[in-house]
């Protein structure tokens, strides 16, 4: 009677166990011997996968392996590992590098799109989005949603962002004081765009437009007010710092 004899190692590795391997081995009384090793790798856009085998009469074996997914959607194209009948599309708009939680080693393309290639039908699916490698200057209204998809379904999942770019004006008035802490500013139209800490430092995190004039007031009176001109990147996701000198009435 054959005797057969089999010992295998297989695992994952990776942050988000995006790269599986086998090493197997394997032998009988008869003298034959067998031995083969697969890696694959799931990113974003697809899976991938090689292999090679060879046994004790010199047969050998080598395979690679690609598959995909094109997907056409409203905002625009998105490659994906395979899918299966159902399916969600993630949109979230400057948010590229953030990561789905919900999905096999998915994470949001240049375009903020991204694929979680299967969804359970008629039960409630979590879509999760961890921000930490999108820009530091995009923040998130929420990062999970919830949906429950039909069979044979496309899932639109939108997330809404906004750009919140930190600004530092290092702020003196003409006497080369500092502006008083707990001033406030706010922009030309009247909104609210930061307040001014210790040090006359004014953290700007609310300003909505690249350049302009910002009026800081520490008290209703004319003479407790000072104004200054600015321009900013906004789309920097850099905390951006200037030395301003904030102009009081005359």
């Amino acid at each position: 009677n054959d005797i057969n004899q089999r010992l295998g190692v297989n695992g994952s590795f990776g942050e988000r166990h995006q790269w599986s391997y086998g090493i197997n081995a394997s032998r009988n009384n008869q003298g034959y011997r067998s031995y083969d090793a697969n890696l694959a790798h799931n990113n974003s856009i697809g899976s991938y996968r090689a292999s090679y085998s060879r046994d004790s009469l010199k047969n050998r074996s080598t395979s690679l392996g690609v598959s995909g997914a094109v997907v056409a959607h409203k905002q625009g194209i998105t490659l994906s590992q395979p899918v299966g009948e159902s399916f969600a599309i993630i949109h979230a708009k400057d948010a590229a590098g953030a990561k789905v939680e919900s999905g096999a080693n998915v994470s949001l393309d240049y375009f903020g799109n991204a694929v979680v290639p299967y969804t359970s039908p008629y039960e409630i699916n979590y879509i999760g989005i961890n921000p930490s490698d999108a820009e530091a200057n995009v923040e998130f209204e929420a990062t999970e949603r919830q949906i429950i998809p039909r069979a044979n379904s496309i899932s639109l999942v939108d997330f809404r962002t906004g750009k919140n770019t930190m600004v530092l004006f290092n702020l003196t008035l003409p006497n080369g004081e500092p502006v008083p802490m707990a001033s406030t500013a706010q922009d030309s139209e009247g909104a609210f765009v930061g307040d001014v800490v210790q040090g006359g430092v004014l953290f700007a995190n609310k300003l909505t437009q690249p350049k302009g004039e910002l009026i800081v007031k520490w008290g209703e009176r004319e003479s407790e007010q000072c104004r200054f001109q600015y321009q900013v990147d906004l789309d920097n996701a850099q905390i951006q710092n200037h030395d301003i000198q904030c102009k009081t009435a005359e």
